[in-house]
């Protein structure tokens, strides 16, 4: 990889200071303050994680990336918080730190304090966290490395939530695993019965599903045909249906047609369409929803002036759109900083992440937010506690700031 070089010389009497991402080396040229003496050179070097195919971020404060190393194996990265084993051992890392074990990576899921990843041969393997059964492994036991999961095959794609799992298979169906107290797994049974599966099971009645998105407590499923289906918790109606009441079995969002993407937040839901314009539904109280109120809806309202999103991510109370020219829109909650507006006042319609042109993709956590770019290198911005925004710092940023490696 490329290092790119930061050189800050401070011309003082004898010394100077930086301070920037990464590492860095002073140099002394010696001298006095008089006569032949040179001024302090400190020099910041730090390399940027290139090269990256994809991104996801986790709830609770961790980001992790696939990485081609060689043209030909795709490599995982991971960095931000380590509650629960999120990365083989050790404690948490605020730059992009390489997971050994793991190779030809196609996918990535990222929940509160676990990961998992989709191989090329269309298995799955978690680690982390596992008190509601999220590794899949027919276990409860918590795993720094990572573990199988359970009759498992022919799977195209991941989404993850705080506790829970679900895999779009090869045929249009879908399996899910892990907390199920509001039946966000989708199986049908009862929702208190049982409140959590530690192995994969089907969701009731979807054999044509293209993609998936889960939030907190709810999931909700892409079909072929265009429309949507959630499941789960449905307290703020971030199922859509109008009727407020939580499903263990797929329904369909309302008056929602003609959908391309879809995302899932801790409360409300957001769907891309085929103009190209964005409708939300669910909790309202942050701004979420992008309509310029903060009053929740029920069924799919219109986010404000945006016609050229192409693609949608959603964190507990903020929403983020990637948009036709390469430059991304947030709205919602912004106490962190996740708006990447440079601000911290929320918003409840469409605000412009500052000086982001070149996103290819986005990812969003709890508090904060990611993009793929052009280049294949990742900015990110909003809460940083754990390090989840990757730039050797724990200090929040209400602007895009760059992943570095280790």
């Amino acid at each position: 990889m490329k290092a790119i070089l930061a050189t800050i010389i401070a011309a003082s009497l004898s010394f100077g200071c930086a301070i920037l991402e990464g590492e860095q080396t002073t140099t002394d040229t010696g001298g006095s303050s008089s006569g032949g003496g040179g001024p302090t050179v400190s020099e910041v070097v730090y390399t940027p994680l290139q090269n990256v195919e994809m991104i996801a971020a986790g709830g609770e404060g961790h980001t992790c990336a696939i990485v081609t190393s060689d043209n030909v194996t795709d490599d995982v990265y991971c960095w931000g918080g380590n509650t629960g084993h999120l990365y083989f051992e050790g404690g948490n890392r605020n730059v992009a730190t390489y997971l050994s074990g793991l190779s030809n990576t196609r996918d990535l899921a990222t929940g509160a304090h676990h990961t998992c990843a989709l191989a090329s041969d269309k298995t799955v393997q978690c680690w982390g966290y596992n008190y509601y059964g999220e590794l899949g492994d027919g276990t409860f036991n918590n795993s720094y490395f990572p573990t199988s999961v359970l009759s498992l095959d022919n799977v195209t794609a991941l989404s993850a939530s705080s506790n829970q799992n679900c895999a779009l298979l090869d045929n249009g169906t879908i399996r899910c695993w892990g907390h199920n107290s509001y039946g966000q797994l989708g199986d049908g049974n009862p929702i208190t019965n049982p409140s959590k599966s530690n192995i994969p099971l089907e969701v009731a009645g979807i054999t044509n599903a293209t993609s998936l998105a889960l939030g907190s407590m709810h999931a909700c499923a892409l079909l072929s045909d265009s429309t949507v289906k959630c499941w789960g918790s449905n307290g703020e109606d971030q199922l859509g249906d109008g009727t407020g009441v939580s499903s263990s079995t797929p329904v369909t969002v309302s008056s929602l047609s003609g959908v391309i993407a879809i995302g899932a937040g801790s409360r409300h839901t957001c769907a891309v369409l085929s103009d190209n314009s964005i409708k939300c539904w669910g909790g309202n109280y942050e701004g979420q929803l992008g309509n310029g109120t903060f009053v929740a809806s029920s069924s799919p309202v219109d986010v404000y002036g945006i016609s050229d999103a192409t693609a949608i991510s959603i964190g507990s109370l903020h929403s983020c759109a990637l948009l036709s020219d390469s430059t991304v829109k947030c709205w919602g909650a912004n106490t962190n900083g996740q708006l990447g507006d440079g601000t911290n006042t929320n918003s409840s319609t469409p605000s412009a992440v500052s000086d982001l042109n070149t996103a290819f993709s986005i990812t969003t956590g709890d508090h904060h937010s990611c993009a793929l770019l052009s280049d294949s290198t990742v900015k990110c911005w909003g809460y940083n506690s754990a390090g989840q925004l990757g730039n050797g710092s724990n200090a929040n940023s209400d602007v895009p700031v760059s992943v570095i490696i280790d």
